[in-house]
């Protein structure tokens, strides 16, 4: 399984190559501006539940697999 940092780093990868920031992807995922949701999960604090795990890969425009092997 992999890690929260592990998964972090490849949220804040997939962040940056699509040229967001963290508020921008928080607002995306349907979450106002002061929950740092993105923020958590970057490091490594928190996973992304199931449904927002969901709309990350799709706001992100990349596979599943992407965000769990780098």
């Amino acid at each position: 399984m992999i890690t929260k940092h592990q998964l972090g780093a490849n949220i804040r990868h997939y962040r940056l190559k699509a040229g967001l920031t963290q508020e921008e992807l928080d607002h995306m995922l349907g979450y106002n501006s002061e929950s740092f949701s993105v923020s958590r999960w970057e490091n490594g604090k928190n996973y992304p539940r199931t449904e927002k795990l969901l709309l990350l890969i799709d706001a992100l425009g990349i596979e599943p697999n992407d965000l769990m092997i780098r």
